[in-house]
């Protein structure tokens, strides 16, 4: 007689645990049978009886993980989705507001400026009384701006904002009650584009944002007229040129950007591109940024 040990304990008394006699054949039973040989069972043992619980307890912890993955693979796919979302939402909305005035195309629209949780010190002139000096911005030549230089060919103030803008753009410095223009004219390292950057002294950022969307979902051709200092820049604005704008606080920040040889300026040309990031989304921020503390 031959004993195994169970691994709950001690074995039964007997060697072998046999199944009850089984119940008489059902026809159902004897059709799936029919024409092959019946195969006799193995007696279950002890060892096979005690290791039923450890089974089930494994089929349900099997269970419970694949619903945990289930939930799992539920959420990271929520979470996927809801990020490729927010994605194509920003893509669209850069897309969106391109316009083209003429003689002056317009870049996508940068990004927005980050937005405090704490009163903006730049959110009007009241609270940034200073005026703005050509020297504070521009006094030092070339402008420097991530990698690239820009060699500063002219600088000027402009106390009549008219003199800064078209006719149509005009009146809208008005209505925003712009008080002065600062502004630059400078060149690219290669001289291949010159480009005129400035920045708007408006009342209030309510009023450089109904600007910025005057400027871009206008229908009336408005833009900023460029300042023709020396060298490369003498034709600058006399053909077709790309602008690309943004806001800060209280000011609006642009650039004009044209080339120097006989052809038209594309917002998507790397150099164009490349300006308006260095110029007014780096440059001027930079400039601007001590003035909020």
């Amino acid at each position: 007689m031959v004993r195994s040990q169970s691994p709950f304990g001690t074995p039964p008394t007997t060697s072998q645990v046999i199944d009850p006699p089984e119940a008489p054949p059902t026809r159902r039973r004897i059709a799936a049978h029919r024409g092959r040989a019946e195969v006799p069972r193995r007696p279950r043992t002890a060892r096979d009886l005690a290791s039923i619980p450890l089974r089930r307890a494994a089929k349900r912890a099997n269970r419970k993980r694949h619903n945990w993955l289930a939930i799992l693979a539920i959420v990271v796919g929520t979470i996927a989705i809801a990020a490729c979302g927010t994605g194509i939402w920003y893509v669209l909305r850069d897309d969106s507001t391109n316009t083209t005035a003429p003689h002056q195309q317009h870049t996508a629209e940068p990004s927005a400026p980050h937005a405090s949780a704490h009163a903006d010190p730049l959110s009007s002139r009241t609270t940034d009384p200073q005026p703005l000096t050509p020297n504070a911005l521009f006094g030092d030549s070339p402008l420097r701006s991530h990698a690239a230089t820009y060699p500063v060919l002219g600088t000027q103030s402009l106390d009549d904002c008219r003199k800064a803008a078209t006719a149509e753009l005009a009146r809208a410095l008005r209505q925003g009650h712009c008080t002065q223009v600062v502004r630059a004219t400078v060149a690219n390292a290669d001289a291949t584009h010159v480009a005129t950057l400035g920045v708007v002294n408006l009342a209030t950022a309510k009023a450089a944002t109904t600007l910025r969307h005057d400027i871009e979902h206008g229908d009336n051709g408005g833009g900023f007229t460029a300042y023709r200092a020396t060298g490369p820049s003498k034709s600058l604005g006399l053909k077709p040129t790309v602008l690309g704008f943004n806001t800060y606080g209280h000011y609006l920040l642009y650039v004009v950007i044209g080339r120097t040889d006989d052809r038209t300026p594309a917002r998507d040309e790397p150099a164009v591109s490349t300006m308006v990031s260095d110029l007014v989304d780096t440059y001027l921020v930079k400039k601007l940024e001590p003035r909020r503390e």
